[in-house]
């Protein structure tokens, strides 16, 4: 199918999904898609359902998942990235780029030389344009699975406490973990 959606968890054949308006209108007036026309779409979690557009009006259009279509099981090996904060849309592409490259899991370190803001509700609308920004990646490149996006930690945190995969490190004076 050409057209791919994310929709979250839980999907289940025969439900029907209303989306809300901003979907709606990529849906309809983006991708001009109409009652009828079939898409993908995925839970985030490894399955792509069968989908079916019920209701094409641009503000409040409604889905309905028919069956399954395909199952990958989670990629193997895991594959982590992290990442220091960056300021404007640099983070935005680092986001996209991993995660159309495969990556399982996006560590963001505030690190001592970080200059951007994480106070307040700022912290929050960052991770929520973050992970909007890794939906739509995994839309445009065709996986089935969402990296799993960390809250912003210290690097010592993050070397204190790391994920279960290998990782290699680059950066000159930092230790190796593996």
């Amino acid at each position: 199918m050409k057209h791919r959606l994310y929709l979250p968890p839980p999907l289940e054949t025969g439900q029907t999904i209303r989306l809300e308006a901003s979907r709606a209108h990529y849906l309809t007036r983006v991708l001009r898609l109409r009652r009828g026309s079939k898409l993908l779409c995925f839970d985030g979690l490894g399955t792509g359902w069968r989908g079916e557009v019920e209701d094409d009006r641009s503000r409040s259009a409604s889905l309905r998942i028919l069956e399954v279509a395909e199952q990958q099981p989670r990629p193997e090996p895991e594959l982590h990235l992290v990442q220091g904060l960056l300021k404007g849309s640099a983070m935005d592409r680092v986001m996209q780029k991993a995660t159309e490259l495969g990556t399982t899991g996006l560590w963001v370190i505030d690190a001592a030389r970080s200059n951007v803001s994480t106070s307040g509700g700022r912290l929050e609308r960052k991770l929520e344009h973050w992970q909007r920004i890794i939906e739509s990646a995994c839309e445009q490149c065709g996986q089935l699975h969402l990296p799993q996006l960390h809250e912003p930690r210290t690097l010592q945190h993050f070397l204190d406490s790391p994920p279960e995969a290998g990782l290699i490190t680059s950066a000159p004076n930092m230790p190796m973990a593996t």
